[in-house]
């Protein structure tokens, strides 16, 4: 018979183990990993080993990080772990380290990027290192380790295992539980590859990714146009706001400057009236008194005729 063929592509973020996850399902040193936050992938590397019968096909990337940048940027990523296998990826690995948090960067990138392919549909969670929650053996085999479903738990973490339908293996890393872990563990990982399968119509390839991605990519320029339109009028009509200020500025300076000629004039002719009240008022009073000594006058004058 023929030997099964399986492609399996890892992704996740930085310092989630995805290089020693590799070497796990391969169960040999093939990939390098490291501990810690800093990258040691630093491109796309393929492997292939036979295990359980089965010839498997691991594919590292690159870790979801800041120094990324934009989500296009770890989008490129998966496209080219995807260009890899030509016959296409029976199955994506998200690893998620079980004792570090589920950050808001990580929830971020997945926000976009569930928007951005049906990739999931292929997909499911494998959370490493459960060793760091001190968990048993057996609990590692059943279910999520309980510290990661309580209410807790992030709500973009329940979304992501929604996305997956509920898809996951929860393993040690490193191969130190007994002889039987690595087989039971790859038991369950190919079980949930053969459940994909099941439910997917075959491989998802790199020309499925495109397509969505260029719809993502179109999607982006058109919200980067919009909002290059948007902040375009924006400043439009901050430029008319300040006209328009200005306009009103310029008319209250007019109105107070035509306020203070008009009460400058009235103060002005105020100031002349009094003036010329004085005037008369003066001119009155000298008249009065003219009368008053021409009165006085004649008055001598006929005296003296009297006495004559």
């Amino acid at each position: 018979m023929e030997t099964e063929k399986l492609n399996i592509l890892i992704i996740g973020s930085t310092g989630n183990g995805k290089s020693t996850l590799g070497n796990f399902m391969l169960n040999a040193e093939m990939f390098q990993s490291g501990p810690g936050m800093i990258a040691v992938t630093a491109e796309v590397t393929k492997e292939t080993r036979t295990i359980q019968g089965v010839d498997l096909t691991v594919i590292d990337t690159v870790g979801f990080s800041d120094d990324l940048g934009p989500l296009e940027n770890h989008l490129e990523q998966i496209s080219q772990a995807l260009d890899v296998c030509t016959g296409g990826i029976n199955a994506v690995v998200f690893a998620i380290k079980a004792s570090e948090r589920f950050t808001t960067a990580i929830s971020d990138v997945l926000t976009e990027m569930y928007q951005t392919s049906d990739l999931w549909d292929h997909c499911f969670v494998v959370f490493t290192n459960a060793k760091g929650l001190g968990n048993t053996d057996a609990e590692q085999t059943s279910k999520v380790p309980k510290q990661l479903t309580d209410e807790r738990c992030p709500e973009s973490l329940k979304t992501l295992l929604d996305k997956v339908q509920q898809r996951y293996v929860v393993v040690e890393s490193k191969d130190d539980m007994g002889d039987n872990y690595h087989a039971t563990k790859m038991s369950q990982i190919f079980q949930m590859v053969n459940n994909i399968k099941q439910h997917t119509p075959g491989p998802y390839t790199n020309r499925s990714f495109q397509l969505a991605f260029s719809k993502y990519k179109d999607a982006k320029e058109k919200e980067r146009t919009k909002e290059i339109q948007q902040q375009e009028q924006q400043r439009l009509l901050e430029e008319q706001k300040k006209q328009l200020e200005q306009q009103q500025k310029q008319l209250e300076e007019e109105r107070q400057r035509r306020e203070e000629e008009q009460k400058r004039q009235e103060e002005e002719l105020q100031r002349k009236l009094e003036g010329e009240i004085r005037r008369t008022a003066e001119l009155q009073r000298q008249r009065e008194e003219e009368e008053r000594r021409r009165r006085r006058k004649r008055k001598r004058s006929s005296n003296k005729c009297v006495i004559s």
